[in-house]
């Protein structure tokens, strides 16, 4: 796991996992595109040479500023191909705060939404900008259509640079925090391991992307493990909320991450709905790994271990048992627990039992990211 790169455990499951399905692209609940991981690998090549076309080369940085979309994703692994550093940015910030992560940034291009081309038109008008419109089906897009789909011979170190995400800058300016190709990996295949991600697993990919949550731990974990992922555009709790409750054919979710606020909606929208039948039933104590079968029947749901209290009761809505991973961000450890929801069925008196512990920190964390300077964190 050491000498691998993004680029590598990518291509691996492209190469693997072939006509599968890898995403399914949902737009207000309906599915819009699918895209299966033979497609995704041959149209983020076209987006890689397209970036080299505009002169974006190993190292530079390149914002990501648009919404939720499959071009998003095609766009950051292309990125990805080419060395390059994705700066995904929350595409809701206005012209204040873009306008210090634009300069800070000091990037080399921008892929921007539509919604967002006067913004970063107002910061800084001679930025290198590519803009597209993301409320139009992925497979209407052409700019990058007529590029080669031959993967860029690019050699990408470990070491190197992947991704900056900044900081909510609660205590002070935003920080890029910069994650390397090896910090990505170690943090995605360990998360595989602990919260037993496997291919047959069905993801309701529900966050945003420019989320580390939702851009390492969801969509990178999923890809490496070669699972499928149905991808709402965006989170509305009554569409998440349905496609969690299908329960049969190729589309029933197994695992799903969200953040406490998205649990409190989904909790309240079940409370208002009474539908504590409609989502799927846990199996006790049964592994994801251990009965790939009844993969249907299962739904892990995982969270930072500090969200507990705000998942227990949407947890409480949806079965009787549940498998609950944590991350503990303020330690070097994780921890597998199982959940028994019902007490009443259980002979269990003390609801945490923990199953194993896995250390996670056994390469940097990431480093901060500066106009000048870069040092460890």
């Amino acid at each position: 796991m050491g000498d691998e790169t993004l680029k590598k455990c990518f291509s691996d499951s492209f190469s693997m996992f072939g006509e599968k399905k890898a995403i399914s692209f949902l737009r207000d609940g309906i599915i819009e595109t699918e895209i299966s991981y033979q497609e995704l690998d041959k149209d983020s090549n076209r987006l890689a040479n397209t970036f080299l076309g505009l002169g974006v080369n190993k190292g530079d940085r390149v914002i990501l500023y648009l919404q939720k979309s499959l071009i998003f994703v095609a766009a950051y692994l292309g990125l990805q191909k080419i060395g390059a550093i994705a700066v995904p940015l929350n595409p809701g910030f206005k012209k204040s705060e873009m306008s210090y992560l634009v300069n800070d940034a000091d990037a080399k291009l921008v892929l921007t939404g539509s919604e967002q081309e006067a913004i970063i038109k107002g910061i800084n008008s001679r930025l290198a900008t590519i803009v597209v419109n993301t409320e139009k089906p992925y497979q209407g897009l052409d700019f990058f259509r007529s590029a080669s789909d031959a993967m860029p011979r690019v050699e990408i170190s470990p070491e190197d640079a992947a991704l900056i995400i900044y900081t909510s800058g609660t205590t002070g300016k935003p920080k890029g925090a910069v994650l390397s190709q090896k910090n990505l990996v170690h943090d995605g295949r360990n998360i595989i391991r602990i919260w037993e991600i496997i291919e047959p697993d069905v993801l309701c990919h529900a966050l945003p992307l420019f989320h580390v949550h939702g851009l390492c731990f969801a969509l990178h974990t999923a890809l490496m493990a070669g699972s499928h992922m149905l991808m709402p555009n965006e989170f509305t709790v009554d569409k998440v909320a349905d496609v969690l409750a299908k329960k049969e054919g190729k589309h029933t979710c197994t695992l799903f991450m969200a953040v406490p606020s998205m649990y409190s909606k989904l909790t309240d929208y079940l409370e208002e709905r009474r539908i504590e039948e409609g989502l799927p039933k846990f199996q006790s104590g049964e592994s994801l790994a251990h009965s790939v079968d009844n993969l249907e029947d299962r739904l892990v749901v995982a969270f930072p271990e500090k969200y507990y209290t705000q998942l227990y009761p949407f947890v409480k809505k949806i079965g009787g048992w549940a498998t609950i991973v944590s991350i503990t961000p303020d330690s070097k450890s994780a921890k597998y627990i199982i959940f028994p929801v019902w007490f009443d069925s259980t002979d269990y008196k003390d609801p945490w039992e923990f199953k194993e512990q896995v250390f996670l920190r056994g390469v940097p964390i990431y480093n901060v990211y500066t106009n000048t300077s870069r040092f460890n964190w």
